[in-house]
């Protein structure tokens, strides 16, 4: 019981430290590491008496203590100014983004490389001349002018990185840069959450069930708080459920908002579960204030079907950003149909359920990218024959029968609705010949 504890404890200390350090782990990092040549060089001349064999430096970088001061504090004006401007460019860039494609997008603008180490840069040298302007005549004053030299050639570096900084912040709300972000997170939670490849010619993507768990009693458990299912530890639930004799099944899916209305989950025992038990079970689950793409590849689905519906509605009007949502959005369906829907469950020793949780399969991937541009965008030309390329690609793409009849069953509903549309008769032959294509890549006609 001890350990479980401490092992519950080391899980939300990780996922907590882990959310931190994407935010300000570099710039951190980069500011210790200059505090720390700023003390370096105040040891060196206290602790070390081999300045006197230094090369001098010109005397015009310090000549005196008040020029040291002035200097310094110069440097740590100019860093102050930057970082204002740093995140006031951040400003400007989370709200054009906010505005022009959706508001989801502005948690990961932050967690940017670039941005992280100009905050960090910036910083840095901020507080290296805070700190020697504290040891002022006091530890440094025998490499005042080297202390001055690392401080001027800081600010230039930092400068540098500013100005490299503004104009990749610039390329960050570019649309095919946000899109292929979004992209590559969403393949990497597709790894994570689907890593088993299909056989060739398997009739389905779905895990066969394993057998019920043999157990009486269903004890219902309520989350404390509402928020987004985000982290499920399962190796801490597997310890928790072979050392109290019990098996667990999830219903919130991992990304799923929940409320404490709602049944969480259901404990399967023998006897009645004590409150304690259950406090102990839910200190195994994480749930954040938004969702992540990290372990939920549908949001990172639903971010770019946003930006697709986004895009073709009435006040913006670009078609060709939403055809741009739909390649990603068909390279990561053509992905997930290699892959078999997740095991989303562990076993006892004697084969039945230990844990079960709700899986991600192809048909939760595809509705996610498909139905709501199926409802919204049936009236433009541009995004349903786009529509309709993808389902016949990734219908060429898999050889699986249960994925082929998911593809049919989406490109005849939205066939069925693009027929109600208004288009002209050879917009209407255009989309004929697609379907007819979407058809022989399933193996519906042309057998």
């Amino acid at each position: 019981m001890l350990l479980n504890y401490f092992r519950l404890q080391f899980f939300h200390v990780k996922h907590r430290s882990r959310m931190l350090f994407s935010n300000f782990g570099l710039p951190l990092l980069i500011t210790i590491c200059l505090l720390s040549l700023a003390w370096g060089l105040a040891w060196f001349s206290e602790k070390i008496h081999w300045h006197t064999r230094l090369p001098h430096l010109p005397a015009w970088l310090a000549n005196s203590p008040t020029e040291f001061s002035t200097t310094l504090s110069v440097i740590a004006s100019i860093m102050a100014s930057v970082v204002a401007i740093l995140y006031s460019t951040l400003f400007v860039v989370q709200t054009l983004a906010s505005s022009q494609f959706s508001p989801r997008l502005l948690r990961d603008f932050s967690r940017d490389i670039w941005l992280q180490i100009c905050a960090g840069c910036c910083l840095g040298t901020l507080a290296y001349c805070l700190f020697l302007l504290g040891l002022l005549d006091t530890r440094i004053a025998h490499i005042k002018n080297y202390a001055i030299l690392i401080g001027i050639l800081l600010s230039i570096g930092t400068m540098f990185v500013l100005l490299y900084t503004i104009v990749h912040a610039s390329q960050m709300i570019q649309i095919n840069n946000i899109v292929a972000r979004i992209a590559r997170e969403t393949h990497r939670a597709i790894h994570a959450r689907m890593p088993e490849f299909l056989p060739m010619g398997h009739a389905s993507d779905l895990v066969p069930n394993p057998p019920t768990a043999p157990f009486p009693l269903q004890t219902a458990v309520y989350l404390r708080k509402s928020g987004y299912f985000d982290v499920l530890d399962l190796p801490d639930l597997v310890n928790i459920c072979q050392s109290h004799n019990i098996a667990i099944e999830v219903h919130v899916e991992i990304g799923e908002f929940t409320t404490p209305l709602v049944p969480f989950l259901t404990i399967h025992s023998h006897t009645p579960s004590p409150t304690r038990l259950q406090r102990l079970i839910l200190r195994s689950v994480y749930i954040e204030p938004a969702p992540t793409i990290e372990l939920d590849p549908e949001y990172g689905f639903r971010l770019l079907a946003d930006i697709a519906l986004k895009a073709i509605s009435p006040a913006v009007n670009d078609p060709s950003t939403a055809v741009s949502c739909l390649d990603y959005l068909e390279a990561l369906l053509v992905i997930a149909s290699q892959r078999k829907a997740e095991q989303a469950f562990t076993l006892c020793s004697d084969g039945a359920w230990q844990i079960k949780y709700p899986p991600v399969t192809f048909q939760k991937l595809l509705s996610r990218a498909c139905r709501q541009l199926r409802h919204y965008g049936c009236g433009d030309y541009a995004t349903i024959v786009r529509m309709l390329r993808l389902l016949a690609e990734v219908g060429e793409a898999t050889h699986c029968p249960s994925i082929h009849q998911m593809l049919h069953q989406e490109a005849d509903a939205l066939y069925g609705l693009v027929r109600r549309e208004a288009f002209a008769e050879h917009d209407l032959a255009e989309i004929d010949r697609r379907y007819a294509k979407v058809l022989r890549a399933v193996g519906v006609v042309g057998q």
